[in-house]
C-alpha cells in the first residue's frame, strides 16, 4: 500500500508541479519553502563545509530550466560509514566502499 501511495504522489507531482508557479520571495520563516536561489546557496554551503556532500546532475529529465545545469539534483552523501544493515545485506558498507541503498 505504501508502494502505491508513493507512487500516486509521484505522479501528481509530475502533474502538478509546472502548473505551480516558481517562489520568487523568501517564505522560508512562514512555510519551510526555498527560493531557488536559496536551495543552491544552501547546497553550496553544505557540500563546502561536508566534503562527502556533493551535487549531482541526474537525469535529463530531471533538469529544472531555473536550476543550474550541474545542481538539478540534491546533494548525495557519498562514502560515509554505516555500521547498520538492512535485512539480508551481510556486507559492511566499509568494505563495499559505498553508502547508496540497494
Amino acid at each position: 500500500m505504501a508502494a502505491f501511495s508513493g507512487k500516486a504522489f509521484q505522479k501528481f507531482l509530475e502533474i502538478a508541479s509546472p502548473h505551480v508557479p516558481l517562489l520568487k520571495d523568501s517564505k522560508f520563516k512562514e512555510t519551510g519553502v526555498l527560493t531557488a536561489d536559496e536551495f543552491v546557496l544552501a547546497g553550496d554551503f553544505l557540500v563546502y563545509h561536508c566534503p562527502t556532500w556533493s551535487w549531482d546532475t541526474g537525469d535529463d529529465k530531471m533538469v529544472k530550466d531555473y536550476l543550474p545545469k550541474d545542481k538539478t539534483v540534491f546533494v548525495h552523501k557519498r562514502k560515509v560509514p554505516c555500521y547498520k544493515t538492512t535485512e539480508g545485506d551481510t556486507t559492511n558498507t566499509r568494505e563495499r566502499g559505498d553508502t547508496k541503498r540497494r
